[in-house]
């Protein structure tokens, strides 16, 4: 199981599948996205990774939902855009209706995720994800 959740994240073989890690990775390229927002999105796309019903969306959609509930749980600069949307694929009004009616189930999830950003990744955060506030 932890193989496939892997594979699911970080794609089955180069330029064979886009993964939404890789999509986020991307997306975010130059923007800058403190470490609390960076790993409460990839967090998020690890807990999708578990939820069969999401398996069917596309990488798109997960790592765009999974970054502006991110932005939105954290509420750290620079905060979700019409631009950063555009970067996605989406307008932010169908990212929004995605995650609200696909990432339901994780609504009220305390997430616990470890930074990506520490070199001993023993710094933790810990959150509460809202998805319909």
């Amino acid at each position: 199981v932890f193989t496939m959740e892997s594979r699911l994240l970080v794609g089955f073989e180069i330029g064979a599948y886009e993964s939404p890690l890789s999509l986020l990775a991307q997306i975010t390229v130059d923007v800058p996205i403190d470490d609390a927002t960076a790993s409460l999105a990839f967090e998020i796309l690890v807990q999708c990774a578990r939820h069969y019903e999401l398996l069917r969306l596309t990488p798109r959609i997960l790592a765009s939902c999974a970054l502006y509930l991110a932005l939105k749980n954290t509420q750290s600069a620079p905060g979700w855009s019409d631009g950063l949307a555009d970067r996605c694929g989406f307008s932010t009004e169908v990212i929004d209706q995605a995650a609200r009616h696909h990432l339901h189930e994780l609504d009220g999830e305390d997430l616990k995720c470890r930074s990506l950003a520490s070199i001993t990744r023993e710094r933790t955060y810990a959150f509460t994800l809202l998805i319909k506030c």
